[in-house]
């Protein structure tokens, strides 16, 4: 069997060996590919009615002589042509090679097919047979077809643009507002196309959004850009927009916009004038109206264009104007149709006040005069003139007690109109030592352009900064003066006691070895040196916190707390180790005092054996119980445990005393986290399960045969007090 298959394998090599071979191949270009005799050559237009030309080469490797009788015909679409006449009739022998010219001029953007067709015949050599056959070859030409459009997002519709001569007419659009046209271009053909490049020219025209080029556009998809017509100046506007493709096509646009103040138009009126036309960015002046009234006005705003326009917001700013009786914004005008409101102008102090108002994307400048006087501030100190204003500071140079400062304070009348000086002050003035004189006998007219002065004296009656309050109308100004060197603060002590145990409130209070001429404030603060790593967080003064303040008047010994008391609380808490308590002074003022005294009250807070607080059953069941003991420990740790259980008369228990060793359960508890919280504190829960010896009856409720039990805990220091808890 395997001998009869190859046999037959060589016959049918040895038969194919014997047929001729004719090979095809297409030239375009510089770009040669192979074909099949039968098979489908692609051809692309780069557009229509660009031609494309090509070669079908035949080459003949066979055997004997092969001969073309008659032209090579092309059937189908009329896209494709011979390029240049082929000879009639033509034979190849051997090795020889004939070729077609073919030419494809695209009409439309459809897929055009066409097929070459070329009979031959071929003599055997060796042989002298005669055979037959044709070369064929089937066409498909493509095309692509590039549209240009835009839309406007107040219509929506889209519009197509030439190849040439095209003119996009963008609507009215007002000065420094934006109109946007969504560009699209969409290949309808077969073929694709390269999009080299995309520009805009023009002042007011910009491109957005365009994507990365060149880029091919293939067959039905599109690519898309917006072109902005931003006009900064009124007028018409014009500029180009160009597209150029791969194909060496291009599409040039014209760019046409109008620029309009505004697509509304505004009138304006005050009182019972007759309305007048404004136009954005234009000045709009109200009457001159007095310090403290206020004048009004009603702007009637109308939509002129033919859509609907959105008005967003609007907004005034400037010191004293305002607007009332807005309609609800974002705001949508159809044509024809009006609105108003009020804008007011309430000046506060004499002279010109600008603001700006804004209606959508048009705005106005706003201008008022202000009727009225306005007192402008200087003080001289040192030859030196300082500008002031009020709500400012006066400061007086550096003294000492009992050393008079004098500073000159000129006021002057800026305004269009008299000033009443009713009051000169320093209200407070006892004991800060300011005080003024050298002024005119109040009330007194202050003319426009007119000055007047008074004296500003401080003689400081302590040590450290001063502050007062100077008031002349309604105007205030801060005063402030300084007194140099302190005197040396004396010896305190920090009193309490020595040592202390937990949840104790000792007692602490500061008292100063002699009077100080100068009220003093401070802080005493409590830090905790802990023997159990950890701080219990209750540890702290009762008024809360680690810090607590406290002043002490100037001739006094005692520091005064809160509430008026000379004793301040604080809670040990309950882990053991050392409170140490130190004491920071300063003046009334925030200065800090240096003091020589670095004395501390350190109270020692020593180790103790635990101590149970409180326990009880949590738990029981027929044959088992849970108790819950509740104690403190102030080193934080526990070392052991002991449980006594005594019985009920006329029942024995069996290991009624067992202990536990606690070190490892007490070491994961107190270094944890969740212990930081609670100090030395610790609840234990003790679970005992009861079992019979096997005498029992079941059923029975074994814990009946309890009647207490007694626990002991122990840690480094000792031993607890036993707690019993009765079960019955």
């Amino acid at each position: 069997m395997r001998a009869f298959l190859r046999l037959g394998l060589l016959l049918v090599l040895a038969n194919v060996a014997s047929y001729s071979q004719i090979f095809l191949s297409v030239t375009q270009g510089e770009v040669t590919s192979g074909l099949t005799n039968g098979g489908a050559l692609t051809v692309t237009a780069p557009a229509l009615s660009q031609p494309v030309d090509f070669m079908v080469s035949v080459t003949y490797a066979g055997p004997g002589v092969l001969r073309f009788s008659g032209a090579p015909r092309l059937a189908g679409s009329s896209d494709f042509r011979n390029g240049s006449s082929t000879p009639a009739d033509t034979t190849l022998a051997s090795g020889q090679s004939v070729a077609v010219p073919v030419r494809f001029l695209a009409s439309t953007a459809g897929i055009a097919s066409a097929q070459l067709s070329w009979a031959y015949s071929e003599t055997l050599v060796e042989t002298q047979v005669a055979r037959t056959g044709a070369i064929v070859v089937r066409m498909n030409g493509l095309a692509p077809s590039i549209d240009l459009g835009y839309s406007f997002s107040l219509d929506g519709n889209f519009n197509l643009l030439p190849m040439t001569d095209g003119v996009l007419p963008f609507p009215p659009t007002p000065i420094n507002s934006t109109t946007s046209a969504e560009m699209t271009l969409l290949n309808r053909g077969t073929g694709p196309v390269e999009i080299a490049s995309i520009a805009v020219t023009g002042g007011a025209f910009t491109m957005t959004n365009r994507s990365l080029l060149p880029a091919t556009l293939g067959t039905g998809t599109a690519l898309r850009f917006q072109v902005r017509f931003q006009p900064r100046t009124n007028g018409s506007q014009q500029g180009v927009l160009t597209v150029r493709y791969g194909n060496g096509q291009t599409h040039q646009v014209t760019l046409r916009g109008e620029a309009i103040a505004s697509y509304l138009q505004y009138q304006f009126q005050t009182g019972t004038d007759a309305p007048a036309a404004i136009a954005p960015n234009s000045l709009v002046s109200m009457p001159a109206t007095p310090v403290g009234q206020r004048a009004s006005a009603t702007i009637q705003f109308t939509n002129t264009s033919p859509f609907d326009i959105s008005i967003p917001s609007i907004a005034v700013s400037g010191t004293g104007w305002a607007i009332a009786d807005l309609p609800f914004t974002p705001l949508t005008m159809s044509p024809d149709s009006s609105q108003f409101f009020t804008v007011s102008f309430a000046p506060t102090q004499p002279g010109v006040a600008l603001g700006r108002l804004r209606i959508g994307s048009d705005t106005f400048e706003l201008r008022g005069e202000a009727q009225g006087s306005q007192l402008q501030y200087r003080y001289f100190v040192s030859d030196r003139e300082v500008p002031l204003s009020a709500g400012g500071t006066i400061t007086f140079p550096n003294s000492t007690i009992e050393e008079t400062s004098n500073i000159i304070v000129s006021v002057t009348n800026n305004g269009t109109s008299a000033a009443s000086i009713l009051t000169v002050s320093v209200p407070g003035a006892t004991g800060s030592g300011f005080s003024v004189a050298s002024f005119p006998p109040l009330p007194f007219s202050l003319a426009p352009r007119e000055t007047f002065r008074f004296n500003l004296r401080f003689k400081p009656v302590t040590p450290g900064a001063t502050t007062g309050t100077l008031r002349i109308n309604t105007d205030q100004f801060t005063l402030y003066g300084a007194a140099d060197q302190l005197p040396d603060f004396p010896e305190f002590t920090v009193q309490g006691p020595q040592t202390t145990q937990a949840f104790e409130q000792p007692r602490i209070a500061l008292v100063l070895s002699k009077a100080y001429p100068v009220s003093v404030r401070g802080t005493l603060a409590l830090a905790v040196e802990s023997d159990g790593y950890a701080v219990d967080p209750s540890t702290q003064f009762s008024t809360g916190g680690r810090n607590v303040t406290f002043t002490i008047p100037a001739g006094s010994l005692r520091a005064t707390f809160s509430n008026g008391i000379q004793e301040i609380r604080f809670q040990t808490g309950s882990v053991a180790g050392n409170f140490l308590i130190t004491a920071a002074f300063s003046t009334t003022a925030g200065t800090p005092i240096t003091t020589d005294s670095t004395r501390a009250l350190r109270i020692g807070f020593s180790q103790t054996a635990p101590r149970l607080v409180s326990g009880g059953v949590s738990g029981r069941s027929p044959n088992s119980l849970s108790l819950e003991l509740i104690g403190i420990t102030t080193t934080r740790s526990l070392t052991k445990l002991t449980v006594r259980v005594k019985p009920r008369a006329g029942y024995q228990i069996a290991n009624a005393e067992y202990t536990q060793d606690l070190s490892g359960p007490s070491m994961l508890w107190f270094y944890s986290m969740a212990s930081m919280g609670y100090g030395g504190q610790f609840v234990a829960t003790l679970p005992l399960q009861l079992s019979s010896s096997g005498n029992g009856t079941p059923g029975t409720d074994l814990v009946q045969a309890i009647e207490s039990i007694t626990v002991t805990f122990q840690n480094e220091r000792g031993s607890s007090d036993p707690m019993t808890v009765s079960v019955q």
